[in-house]
């Protein structure tokens, strides 16, 4: 859903492991208000620095409760979500390779593919279920910022149908540090679709199509954001329009200590 973007523009690739600044800017807190509904996103480290656990509740009923294991290299290896866990596992330059899920008993359940193409990034996601790729989604950068998310939605089954197409263009770039960004630093690998900065607008044109690939309904929508930040230039705040403004929803991110650092 699109008003969880200040907590995925984030999901899934691999970031830099070296982590300067994580003595001095830690996330540990993201509440969104609005849509009839609070949520929040609460983080703890462990004594190295790397994020150790990531809890979401909404109108404090738990949503998911993972905890982060890392590699020799300090990077993402597993993570457990309770009834499944993935698998990272990343090509010889570092880069994010696949995620695959499976249940405790051991049993694949959904993969991620990463095909990289300089700084872009093909994603293949199969579920164990469907014989064919269910998604394809095309990820573009610019300046650490992605730019771009083109998703293409299919059956998964025998003949693999396209039924529908969503791109994402993000626009109106701050110069400051995104929250998910921050996050990334202590947490190496897990997120590939990553912004270091506050996009302002995003616009979604999504397509639906019939079995013969004929149109049946496009349909255009955009997203607003303003932000607030501290004085080490990472984001604090931020009040968002979604949906041609249909939802407004207010964040407010916390950190356990800020420098200047930044």
């Amino acid at each position: 859903m699109k008003y969880t973007l200040l907590f995925i523009l984030v999901l899934f690739a691999s970031c830099s492991d070296d982590v300067p600044a994580l003595k001095d800017c830690r996330l540990t807190q993201i509440t969104i208000t609005g849509n009839n509904s609070v949520t929040k996103n609460t983080y703890t480290y462990n004594a190295s620095g790397k994020m150790h656990t990531e809890v979401r509740t909404r109108n404090e009923a738990p949503i998911f409760d993972y905890a982060f294991s890392y590699n020799a290299d300090g990077k993402v290896d597993r993570v457990d979500k309770g009834i499944e866990y993935a698998q990272h596992e990343y090509a010889a330059d570092g880069k994010i390779a696949s995620v695959k899920t499976f249940s405790t008993a051991g049993d694949l359940k959904r993969t991620f593919t990463y095909n990289w193409s300089g700084d872009n990034v093909e994603i293949l996601f199969t579920k164990s279920d469907t014989p064919n790729t269910d998604q394809i989604i095309n990820l573009e950068f610019l300046n650490e910022n992605i730019v771009k998310k083109t998703v293409h939605f299919y059956s998964g089954a025998e003949p693999n149908v396209l039924q529908s197409t969503q791109v994402s263009n993000f626009e109106d770039f701050d110069s400051k540090l995104s929250s998910n960004y921050i996050a990334s630093l202590t947490r190496p690998g897990y997120a590939v679709e990553l912004a270091k900065n506050n996009a302002g607008k995003v616009i979604y044109h999504t397509t639906i199509y019939d079995e013969d690939g004929a149109i049946i309904q496009e349909s255009i929508s955009t997203d607003l954001y303003t932000y607030t930040y501290n004085s080490g230039n990472a984001t604090v705040s931020s009040h968002a329009l979604l949906n041609d403004a249909s939802i407004v929803l207010d964040t407010q991110i916390q950190y356990d200590h800020c420098g200047s650092v930044f």
